[in-house]
């Protein structure tokens, strides 16, 4: 959210219904989770641009051109002065999971692929 915003302090979700969103395409399931996130806090986003990373939104919103939400791990720690990370009171949570057969042979590159997914939701 653009530093000068005065929300930029903590939020709710339905105080974001008169925002200019610059959101990820809406093919990207995250976008599609955000429009499904705002409808049930009682209304539609306006999205005002859609692009295809993150780091784009994040310097659109540097501009003053809107603001963005995404998953907090995909933001830098290193944002422009004019950019501020604000957390969402009731945190909004999404489930990921990774499945596989069993009693399949694996290839060398998919068992790396399994295990590094592991070792990364350990953590």
């Amino acid at each position: 959210m653009p530093a000068r915003n005065p929300l930029s302090k903590q939020i709710t979700l339905t105080d974001l219904k008169a925002e200019k969103f610059l959101t990820l395409n809406h093919q990207n399931p995250f976008a599609v989770f955000v429009q499904q996130v705002c409808a049930a806090a009682g209304f539609e986003l306006y999205s005002v641009f859609e692009g295809e990373k993150g780091r784009t939104l994040v310097n659109m919103v540097a501009l003053g051109m809107g603001i963005t939400l995404l998953m907090e791990q995909s933001i830098s720690e290193n944002l422009d002065s004019k950019v501020v990370k604000v957390p969402i009171v009731s945190k909004v949570t999404q489930n990921l999971a990774f499945v596989r057969r069993k009693n399949v042979e694996h290839t060398a590159e998919q068992e790396e692929l399994w295990q590094a997914l592991k070792e990364s939701f350990e953590k």
